[in-house]
C-alpha cells in the first residue's frame, strides 16, 4: 500500500472545519486578515500522540487547538495566539472541537442536591448559548473592584498565565490562590503625571483572603465559563439550585472518547487487514469508515 506523507496525512481535502470560536479568532498578518478554523479531533495519527489524561491540562489545551487549528499565521506564531487566549475562550474552543460535529449540543446529567429528592436531572446546554455567555463576558476587558477602599481592575486569566502559575511552587492553596488573584489585579487609582506607585502601592499588595473572596465573587461573573453554574429548577421536587459544571472536564472527556475511537479503528483495521499504523493513517478517514462497515457486514 502507498504510503503518504505526514503533510499529506495531517491534512486531507474537504476537511470539516468550523471557525475559531473567538472574537478576535482572526487577526492580521503582513497586512492580510488572517481566519482560523478547526478541524475535528480524533483522525489523524497525531491526535493519538497526545496523552489527554496528563494533568498539565494547559499545555494539553494547547496542543490540542494547535494539532486542530488550520489557517493562521505559521509556526510558533499560532502557540503564541493560543497561549494569549482567556482561559474561558480556550475552554471554549475545547468544547467547539468536543460537540460542533455531533449536533453541538452538551448533555448534562445532574442530580437534585435536596435531601428529600435527589433524582436524576438532565440539562441540555448549546454550543451557541456558551458563545454568547463568553462573548457578553469577553466584552469588557476588564471589570473594576473595590479592595481596602481603593479602585483595582481585574483582567481574566491566559493560558500563558496558567503556565506562569505552573511553574511557581506554592506552600499552600492559600498562597498560590493569592498569587493567582495578583497577577490579574491592576491599581487604577489616579495619579500626578509621571508619579510612579510605592512599594506598598504595588497592585495587590497586601492582599489578604477576605480580598481574594471578594475577587473570586466578581470573577464569577467577569470570567464565566471558568467556573460554570447552572441555575436549575428540579423537574421532581420545585426545588432551585446551582448547579457548578466543569465545562472543561467535560471537553476532554469527550476528545479522550474521540481518542479512544480512533484507537478502536486502528485495532479494528490492523487486526482485519494486517495493516501498520502508518498504513491505516495513509487510507482517507471516509475511506476507513467504509471499511469498518465492510467488516461490520462481514461480522453479522
Amino acid at each position: 500500500m502507498p504510503v503518504m506523507t505526514m503533510a499529506e496525512r495531517e491534512q486531507e481535502p474537504d476537511e470539516p472545519l468550523v471557525p475559531f470560536p473567538c472574537a478576535d479568532g482572526g487577526g492580521v498578518a503582513d497586512g492580510r486578515a488572517m481566519e482560523r478554523w478547526l478541524r475535528p479531533f480524533g483522525v489523524y495519527e497525531s491526535d493519538l500522540r497526545l496523552d489527554l489524561r496528563s494533568a498539565l491540562r494547559p499545555v494539553v489545551t494547547t496542543r490540542v487547538l494547535e494539532r486542530c487549528l488550520r489557517g493562521g499565521a505559521e509556526g510558533a506564531a499560532e502557540g503564541e495566539f493560543l497561549w494569549n487566549l482567556t482561559v474561558g475562550r480556550r475552554i471554549l474552543a475545547l468544547l467547539t472541537l468536543a460537540v460542533a460535529w455531533d449536533g453541538g449540543c452538551i448533555e448534562l446529567e445532574l442530580r437534585c442536591p435536596e435531601a428529600s429528592c435527589g433524582e436524576a436531572l438532565e440539562l441540555d446546554v448549546t454550543l451557541e448559548e456558551l458563545a454568547g455567555i463568553e462573548a457578553e463576558a469577553g466584552a469588557r476587558e476588564r471589570v473594576e473592584v473595590t479592595i481596602d477602599g481603593r479602585l483595582h481592575a481585574l483582567r481574566r486569566p491566559t493560558g500563558r498565565d496558567q503556565l506562569e502559575w505552573m511553574s511557581r511552587r506554592f506552600t499552600d492553596e492559600r498562597e498560590a490562590m493569592l498569587w493567582m488573584a495578583r497577577t490579574l489585579v491592576r491599581l487604577e487609582e489616579p495619579r500626578e503625571p509621571g508619579e510612579m506607585p510605592g512599594l506598598d502601592e504595588t497592585p495587590g499588595a497586601g492582599m489578604d483572603i477576605d480580598a481574594l473572596a471578594v475577587i473570586e465573587e466578581t470573577m464569577s461573573g467577569f470570567d464565566p465559563l471558568v467556573n460554570f453554574v447552572a441555575f436549575v429548577r428540579c423537574v421532581h421536587c420545585g426545588c432551585e439550585h446551582d448547579h457548578e459544571i466543569d465545562l472543561e472536564e467535560i471537553a476532554f472527556r469527550r476528545l479522550r472518547q474521540a481518542q479512544l475511537r480512533l484507537l478502536g479503528t486502528v485495532h479494528r483495521l490492523a487486526r482485519h487487514y494486517h495493516w501498520s499504523e502508518q498504513e491505516i493513517f495513509a487510507v482517507p478517514q471516509w475511506r476507513r469508515d467504509y471499511y469498518l462497515a465492510l467488516i461490520e457486514q462481514e461480522n453479522r
